[in-house]
């Protein structure tokens, strides 16, 4: 994994999106961040795109998809972070509210935030606008059932 800072921080009044998905997602891929869509710009830029189907699309394409828990809002951080997970050595996303006042993603391993796109590099303290956290992971595409 490659440590990178996001590239655009979040200005929605100047119709600037914050591109921390997208790193981290480059961050997990050791890529760099112009290598991987910005996903969140997409979105309120072009219509009918749905940036969710389109990470997997682009996850897919190299032969991984993404998984996706939602945890209660009501667990504080250190109790998203103390989550029981069988492989504690294993990156994976964490999305919550950061500092600043808007939905942010982080690399998470075990019970500890390693890596923070932001600049600033403050984290997360609380549970995403609409009231839970979550945590991904990236597996190989294998682990996705494929209906026929």
């Amino acid at each position: 994994m490659i440590f990178r800072n996001q590239l655009y921080r979040n200005e929605p009044h100047n119709e600037i999106f914050g591109d921390c998905q997208r790193t981290v997602i480059a961050c997990l891929l050791d890529l760099d961040p112009h290598a991987v869509p910005h996903f969140v710009q997409n979105q309120y830029t072009t219509p009918g795109y749905d940036w969710q189907d389109a990470m997997e699309a682009f996850l897919n394409e190299r032969g991984l998809t993404y998984t996706e828990i939602q945890l209660t809002g009501e667990a504080s951080l250190r109790d998203v972070l103390s989550t029981r997970i069988s492989f504690p050595d294993h990156y994976y996303i964490l999305a919550g509210m950061s500092p600043r006042g808007v939905n942010h993603v982080v690399i998470g391993c075990g019970d500890k935030i390693v890596w923070d796109p932001h600049p600033d590099a403050t984290g997360l303290i609380g549970p995403l606008n609409y009231g839970v956290w979550e945590m991904a992971f990236i597996q190989p595409i294998s682990m996705k059932r494929v209906f026929q």
